[in-house]
């Protein structure tokens, strides 16, 4: 016991970064990460936080599903930290403006909501947006990487549904960023259970971020430490069973 209580108190430490734990420290893969992200001089890439809709089957491409979408968005954007995040981020916007990239359906209104509210007044708008092939900001559309079982006209005409939809924002890879991702992936759940709870809405959003592995393993190592003394002591009676004897020779 003493053995543990010195180990936890010292030497303890947890790596849940996924690069470091499952990759082999020889391996060629990690010595070549190492040093493009610490000698080549290329800037990081950028790391994910992405923002799921869906209505649990039902079509999405409508007006009511889009302003759930940047209700989202806008809960993301206003969590704490967003703007210090993104003020380091690479990507600078029409405007000169540098903050994350936004990717996905909100792109078709530049992520704009007050853009969206006056150009967008029935569900015919939204699939009328939704179809161009090209974003108001010039990037060439593919619909593919973020708009899931659609339905549309031909090749390339109108859409006619869509089963989910995501947002798509990216982020420097900093501490800073790692501390930001926990908070707002937990303001998005919140969210979620705030529409689960709206009998007026079949919207669903989930969220996944670059952190999220290595968060709920932190979050399961901290649930798990407190049941190792307990554990100990349960093999160490245990084991006194398996060996112990009657006779003090045998």
């Amino acid at each position: 016991v003493l053995l543990m209580i010195v180990g936890l108190a010292t030497n303890f430490t947890v790596i849940v970064e996924t690069t470091t734990l499952w990759t082999p420290v020889a391996s060629y893969p990690y010595r070549h990460l190492r040093w493009i992200k610490g000698e080549s001089g290329f800037p990081p890439p950028p790391r994910y936080f992405v923002i799921y809709l869906h209505a649990e089957g039902d079509n999405v491409l409508g007006k009511s599903q889009m302003e759930r979408a940047f209700e989202a968005l806008d809960v993301v954007r206003n969590t704490t930290h967003y703007n210090d995040v993104c003020s380091e981020s690479n990507y600078v916007d029409e405007k000169g403006v540098r903050t994350c990239e936004i990717e996905g359906m909100t792109r078709f209104w530049n992520s704009s909501k007050a853009f969206f509210e006056n150009s967008v007044k029935s569900d015919e708008d939204v699939i009328r947006d939704a179809s161009v092939r090209v974003f108001p900001d010039g990037i060439p559309v593919m619909h593919d990487l973020f708009m899931g079982n659609f339905e549309r006209e031909g090749l390339y005409g109108p859409f006619i549904s869509a089963q989910s939809f995501y947002t798509f924002i990216h982020t420097p890879d900093n501490q800073k960023t790692i501390d930001w991702e926990l908070d707002a992936a937990d303001t998005v759940v919140k969210l979620d259970d705030e529409w689960a709870a709206d009998p007026t809405t079949n919207m669903r959003v989930e969220v996944i971020a670059f952190e999220s592995v290595s968060s709920e393993l932190v979050r399961g190592i901290e649930q798990d430490i407190p049941l190792i003394p307990l554990v100990f002591l349960i093999m160490s009676i245990f084991t006194a069973l398996c060996f112990a004897r009657r006779n003090k020779v045998y």
